[in-house]
Parts: C-alpha cells; structure tokens; sequence
C-alpha cells in the first residue's frame, strides 16, 4: 500500500499538478547524460588543440613587402589571431556549457536549476557571439580592409561592413537581458522544470530570431558582395582574387551552416512544448557544436587545427594557409617561402 502510494506521488510529482511519465523522464535523462559526457570529451579535446593553435602558432608576415603591402599583411595577421583566439574562447565555454549539465543528472536540490540555467545562457550567447565576430572580422579584414577594395567598393557598403559589428553587440545586450530576466526553472525530482509561461517564450526566441536573421541577412549580403565582384570581374589588379575568393567562399558557406542550424534550433525551442530540459538542453547543444566545427573548418587549416598530432596533414594545410596570406597581397609580390 505504501507502495503504491509512493509510486502516484513520484508520478504526480510536478510543477502545478503536471503528471510525469517517469519512463520518459529516465529515457531523456539517459540521453542527456549519454550527450553531456561523450561532447564533454570532445569539447576538452577541442579546448586543448585550439589553445595550441591559438597561443603556440602565430601567423607572420613578410620582412621584404613594401609599407603598403606590409600594412595589409600586419592585417591578415592580427585577424588570424584574434580568430583564433576567439576560436579557443568559444571552445571553453562550449565545454563549460556542457559540463554544467551532467552534474544536474544527479542533483535535484535548489537552487543548482537557476545557477545551471544562467551559466548556460550566458555560455551559449558568447558562443553565438564569438561565432559570428569571428566570421564578420574575417571577411572585414581580408577584404573590406584591403587597399584595392577600399578605392573600388561604394561609401555605403563599407559603412555597413562597419555597422554589422554594431548590429551583433545590440543583439548581445537585448538576447542577454531578455534571457537571463526570463522566469526561472524550478527543481523537482525529476530534474529541471520550465515555468508555463508560452508568451515571454515567444517573445524571447522571437527576438532572438530576429536579432540573429537581420544580422546573419546583413553578413551573407557582406560575404556576397565580393562573390559578385569576383564574378563581373570587378575586382582590381593588385588583388589576387583566385587566393582570396576560397576563404571568402569557406566564411560564406560556414556562416550558412550556422544560420540554418540557429534558425531551426529557434524553431524547435518555440514549437517544444516539453518542461523538462534534458533534450532542450541535447538539441542546443548539437546546435553550438555546429557552429563551434563549422568555425574551426573555416580556415584553410582545418585539418591540421583540429588534428595537429597527424604529421601527414600538415604540409597539404601549410600550403594552403599560406596562400591564404599571400592572396591579400600584390599580384606582383612573390609569396614567401
């Protein structure tokens, strides 16, 4: 008798009288378990060879270009880094993210479920924003800073290749305020609960929706632009449009990637009506390794990033990252060695 009595009150147990299938409710936390350990290997690997990458390999520049060529190489360098830096930055907080749910498997006492659900949101904003810096400075400071394209592009398109970083930190501020003032998850014993409340949902995947396809519109048309000049041949001698336009296409194609997975993923977090975080959680996080993998095969290196410890990767990746430098370059200054 006592029993059966414990068994309804497991089953009744809930946020405002909701009835849990507990067989459901092992299957997602089995799922999320499963998820959070296996990415939480893969996201400590990715933490350690992006910090090699991002402090041990810094991209040099010619010692024989001239001053002008020599100011556009310093460009390509220190946009290197920071990308790679920046790269190393989204790795840590991805791991971070996923770290912070596995503790939550087991844990079922207040107040971890509003902790892990700040920690999260604020990890996963600063992916999605590193993300998409990462993208807008590359394409910005291979092409749009680049002395030919300067004199050849119109006034308004280079003010907006400025504008787009300022569009990406009002998305920043307005997604972070209107996530983290969002009601809290509750803890119950079968783990995290989202509070019913389907109008600030809307509102605040709407406007992370909107915030994001404005900016990711406003990006594509950035890495479009130099595709069409590419195109019409409109791009001027002194810039070697056959070195430069692969890591254009590569940025255009990853920012592509991300923008369909951050879309969808919205989609879902609106459409699931589910209380339990468990699979939010999986779906999100397969959203920002997405965009984590998608950053990282955006260079021409990818290989050797994301493999380093494979010596047969590394001359083909050398070649190409180099070419890459060269391109922003003049036609008639030989590639160094």
């Amino acid at each position: 008798m006592n029993e059966d009595a414990n068994t309804t009150s497991m089953e009744n147990t809930s946020s405002g009288g909701q009835d849990w299938d507990l067989e459901k409710v092992e299957s997602q936390r089995l799922t999320s378990f499963i998820f959070s350990v296996s990415m939480a290997v893969v996201g400590s690997y990715l933490v350690i060879v992006t910090s090699r990458h991002a402090w041990l390999n810094t991209p040099c520049s010619s010692k024989n270009s001239s001053d002008r060529q020599e100011n556009t190489s310093s460009i390509v360098v220190k946009g290197t880094k920071l990308v790679n830096i920046l790269i190393w930055v989204v790795s840590c907080f991805y791991l971070l993210y996923i770290v912070m749910e596995i503790p939550l498997i087991y844990v079922q006492e207040e107040p971890y479920c509003v902790i892990n659900h700040r920690i999260t949101t604020i990890s996963a904003i600063i992916i999605l924003t590193c993300v998409y810096f990462a993208l807008w400075f590359r394409v910005y400071s291979i092409f749009y800073r680049h002395p030919v394209i300067k004199r050849g592009s119109s006034r308004s398109v280079r003010i907006i290749s400025k504008l787009t970083v300022i569009i990406l930190g009002v998305m920043f501020v307005v997604n972070s305020v209107t996530f983290l003032t969002s009601p809290p998850y509750i803890t119950e014993e079968v783990g995290c609960v989202k509070l019913p409340d389907p109008g600030h949902t809307v509102v605040k995947w709407g406007l992370l929706v909107t915030s994001t396809v404005v900016f990711q519109v406003t990006l594509l048309g950035l890495f479009v632009y130099p595709l069409i000049m590419h195109r019409r041949n409109t791009l001027h001698h002194g810039f070697d449009s056959k070195l430069v336009m692969p890591a254009i296409k590569r940025a255009f194609v990853t920012a592509s990637i991300c923008i369909v997975s951050d879309v969808l993923n919205s989609i879902y977090a609106i459409a699931n009506n589910e209380s339990l975080t468990y699979i939010r959680h999986t779906v999100y996080g397969c959203n920002l390794a997405i965009n984590l993998i998608a950053l990282i095969c955006s260079n021409a290196d990818w290989k050797q990033r994301l493999f380093p410890f494979v010596t047969g990767i590394k001359s083909q990746d050398s070649v190409a990252k180099k070419n890459e430098r060269c391109g922003v370059r003049s036609v008639s200054q030989a590639c160094p060695a």
